[in-house]
């Protein structure tokens, strides 16, 4: 997203020192997004950060690498212009797509990838890392970012740098809470996603990480199957049909609520 891609190129920065990153978005005026696509043609930027680029057609000859996060998210103008590339794929080429839910990508694009199915991290190697390149961690919230970040070293530096463990544990204080959750504490949650699209895309990983360790502990399984399904409904419905992500929250908080 637009409203998030200074904050990667920024990470990229912080994990890899002495790495040249720029971005491209739709947005940039005409003469900014070509400097910066010259600049990638003559070798000046190593990688580049940009959005749904790949559908403009703009080609890059010394760009031998191509990432797509979120793959399953695709709009359809993106997914013909990659079934293009990958129909006559450029020489010396390599195309990762990295997808949470690969059910969703067209059978077209699946049948020309190789699947490489990534194993969670070991806590213990969570935890290393994080006082690598997070040494201002204490060692409690080291601990507990180890432990919420379903063993990706990259969920746990985000969660570390835009507030996710304070954002887990006050989605921690409402679940447990039950039907008598504070109603003032959900509110103001809520409105912490309504304002920030990247405090929506925490909670959203959040709330399904804590549900999925409450069911996994074989805690309240039916109720929260039942809740799960009307959450992920809100989740979807609140993105494709742009309702008010507040109110959202709130039912979903509620949902979950008195599922336990």
């Amino acid at each position: 997203r637009v409203e998030t891609i200074d904050q990667c190129a920024s990470a990229l920065k912080r994990r890899i020192p002495g790495l040249s990153v720029a971005v491209a978005h739709g947005k940039m005026g005409e003469d900014a997004l070509g400097d910066v696509m010259h600049a990638m043609a003559d070798g000046e930027i190593q990688v580049l950060v940009c959005t749904t680029i790949i559908e403009t057609g703009i080609d890059i000859p010394n760009a031998n690498t191509l990432i797509i996060e979120n793959a399953d998210r695709m709009l359809e103008t993106v997914r013909n212009a990659l079934l293009k590339i990958l129909e006559e794929p450029p020489a010396k080429s390599i195309l990762l797509l990295i997808s949470h839910n690969p059910n969703k990508l067209l059978p077209t694009i699946k049948s020309r990838c190789a699947k490489i199915n990534l194993s969670a991290l070991d806590t213990n190697i969570v935890s290393s890392l994080l006082r690598r390149y997070r040494p201002e961690l204490s060692e409690v919230e080291v601990e507990k970012l180890s432990q919420i970040c379903s063993g990706s070293i990259g969920k746990a530096i985000n969660y570390a740098d835009n507030g996710g463990l304070l954002l887990y544990q006050m989605l921690e204080n409402l679940f447990f809470a039950g039907k008598d959750f504070d109603i003032v504490k959900a509110i103001e949650l809520s409105t912490m996603a309504s304002k920030d699209e990247n405090v929506w895309d925490l909670l959203q990983e959040l709330v399904t990480k804590f549900v999925s360790d409450m069911m996994l502990g074989g805690e309240h399984i039916e109720e929260l199957g039942q809740a799960w399904d009307k959450v992920r409904v809100i989740f979807a419905d609140t993105i494709n049909l742009n309702m008010d992500k507040k109110q959202a929250m709130i039912n979903i908080i509620n949902t979950i609520c008195k599922a336990m």
